[in-house]
């Protein structure tokens, strides 16, 4: 991807891919607004979004000249991500999801601690139902250096969010986000940055306030595009066949982790409601038999899960049923 070759005008460029968050979006930018970290520009990127977020944007944009707006028909956050990419001028860039907040002093931290041979840099997120605070939190200054090999392993093993991360502009250079994937476009974006042999530094710090939806599309019983989850592993598992044995291992066992994750949510369906989804079934059990040699690599209570879905699916839908339901009370 071609970067703005403009000299860099300020020091972090964030961007924020919007498509109807309005209820979430002032939270968010306000999070920015109070930073103790002052030389930031805000790039709002509106994606076709049909409730009021737009305007909500360009309220904020009027009172604070670093924050621009972009409005483009609904491509999707990957494109939208792509496209503040090539609009920043900063001499680093990170994302903000626009449900989702920051620390008071998560860029002054991150711009801090970011030392000449790291790439990029990461903090911790902590998860919210929605109670916002702007707070400062304190970081213990512990931190740790992953590269390559390792980088590779921490995020097939999930340290995949885009977010949480400062990334050097030019080590973007050549990187996008893939507009084809419905789930995984994060960790995608970064397999293809940790392949090309950077270095990124871990913070002991949770800089990153990440909402939790339980009306999301991953956290519903079941969606059309839930499918996606398994292909999604199934292209990581790809990408990596020329990485060690050891790395093809763990993507492997993803594979299987995401078809039980599936298989957990067919089992809250009663037996008509299961019928529909027949093909999540069926391209569950080729995953199950072509990824079976990574059984293994599975907790126990898992490798029976699958087991029984090959060898006694009946008993499987039964067992794992009662235990979905069991689930679902605690809840």
């Amino acid at each position: 991807m071609k970067l703005n070759d403009e000299n860099s005008s300020v020091a972090i460029s964030i961007i924020i891919p919007i498509y109807n968050t309005e209820m979430y979006l002032t939270r968010c930018i306000e999070s920015v607004e109070t930073q103790t970290f002052k030389e930031w520009e805000l790039i709002l990127i509106d994606d076709g979004s049909t409730d009021d977020s737009l305007q909500l944007c360009e309220k904020f944009a009027q009172k604070d000249n670093r924050i621009r707006v972009i409005h483009t028909e609904n491509l999707g956050v990957s494109m939208a991500r792509n496209l503040g990419i090539n609009e920043a001028n900063g001499k680093c860039i990170t994302f903000i999801d626009a449900d989702d907040w920051v620390d008071t002093a998560f860029l002054e931290i991150l711009w801090n601690n970011l030392q000449p041979a790291d790439d990029v840099i990461g903090c911790r997120l902590r998860r919210s139902k929605g109670d916002f605070k702007v707070e400062k939190k304190g970081y213990s200054g512990d931190s740790w250096i992953s590269t390559g090999e390792e980088w590779i392993k921490e995020i097939l093993q999930g340290n995949t969010r885009c977010v949480t991360k400062m990334y050097r502009r030019e080590y973007l250079e050549g990187v996008c986000f893939k507009s084809e994937l419905s789930i995984g476009e994060d960790m995608f974006f970064l397999l293809e940055l940790a392949h090309k042999g950077g270095t990124i530094r871990n913070l002991d710090y949770e800089g990153y306030i990440y909402y939790f939806n339980p009306e999301s599309a991953m956290n519903r019983d079941i969606c059309d595009s839930y499918l996606d989850q398994i292909k999604c592993w199934r292209d990581a598992y790809s990408r990596v066949q020329e990485d060690t044995e050891e790395i093809r291992r763990i993507a492997g066992k993803e594979v299987l982790v995401a078809v039980i994750q599936v298989l957990d949510k067919l089992a809250r369906l009663d037996f008509k409601e299961r019928r529909y989804y027949k093909e999540y079934v069926e391209q569950c059990r080729k995953a199950c038999k072509t990824f079976q040699r990574y059984l293994p690599e599975l907790r126990r209570n898992h490798q029976l899960k699958i087991i029984l879905f090959l060898g006694a699916p009946r008993i499987f839908w039964l067992l794992d049923g009662i235990y979905q339901q069991k689930e679902n009370v605690n809840e």
